[in-house]
């Protein structure tokens, strides 16, 4: 039996791509309350007349770091996926504050929420971009990762902390893939940084299972990491222009970078 069934969940950022697939693995996994936390509207509107024959989902619209939100959102839960975050790079960069709010108070706030609710488990969605930091977006993903650490050795805490720690997702939301197949659709150019710049990736699907199998063996204090390929951007862009450009009407051998 899947460790969702029966449970009450609570997915923060619920809308977005990750948020979205967990909560399809909940539904499939027949969870007894699937709570999905948010402050995109019009996502939230979207996946409400998505799942419109689902009678044990509920949508809340709010901000993570509004710490009386987070506490009544809380109440009732077995399990908290905490997939909310800032986490587009150059965004992170211009807003430094903002982004320590909902990534590192937000969190603060959910930790400690489940805390006082006897939450049985909580699971923190981290980046690579966590390691050796140079960035906002993946230094206050760190300082998550640490503060759900610390978390799980308090003594007096009954709920379970765990981090996991993605790579670049294929088709979710800010990826840049389809920022790309843009580019070639409109006749290029590709735009690359720097032609040695590699990214581990990983499909939605692996997202879910590393969440799932994160769930069940969870102690306390781990982050797991999936094994991931390491691509080039370079190669993994010229075969998406090979695939892709004719279906835009272009000749994939043209010089598109």
């Amino acid at each position: 039996m899947s460790i969702l069934a029966k449970k009450s969940i609570l997915v923060t950022g619920g809308s977005g791509s990750i948020g979205t697939a967990i909560v399809k693995k909940a539904i499939a996994d027949k969870a007894k309350l699937i709570r999905v936390f948010s402050n995109d509207e019009n996502g939230l509107y979207e996946m409400e007349s998505e799942f419109s024959d689902i009678k044990n989902i509920e949508f809340v619209i709010g901000n993570i770091d509004n710490e009386e939100t987070v506490s009544e959102i809380v109440k009732g839960i077995d399990i908290i996926f905490h997939a909310a975050a800032l986490k587009h790079v150059d965004r992170c960069e211009l807003y430094p504050l903002e982004t320590i709010n909902v990534n590192l108070i937000g969190t603060k706030n959910i930790v400690k929420a489940a805390q006082k609710e006897n939450v049985k488990r909580l699971i923190f969605i981290s980046t690579d971009k966590a390691v050796n930091p140079i960035g906002v977006m993946g230094a206050t993903k760190l300082l998550g990762e640490k503060l759900i650490a610390a978390e799980a050795f308090h003594d007096k805490s009954n709920t379970v902390f765990a981090s996991v720690r993605f790579g670049n997702v294929f088709n979710t939301r800010g990826s840049i893939l389809p920022r790309i197949e843009k580019q070639i659709k409109n006749g290029g150019p590709i735009t690359l940084t720097d032609k040695r710049m590699k990214r581990f990736f990983m499909t939605k699907d692996d997202a879910v299972n590393l969440i799932i199998s994160a769930t069940e063996l969870a102690k306390g204090g781990e982050t797991f990491v999936l094994k991931m390929p390491l691509v080039r951007l370079e190669d993994l862009f010229e075969a998406m222009k090979e695939f892709l450009a004719p279906k835009y009407g272009h000749k994939p051998l043209q010089n598109q970078n």
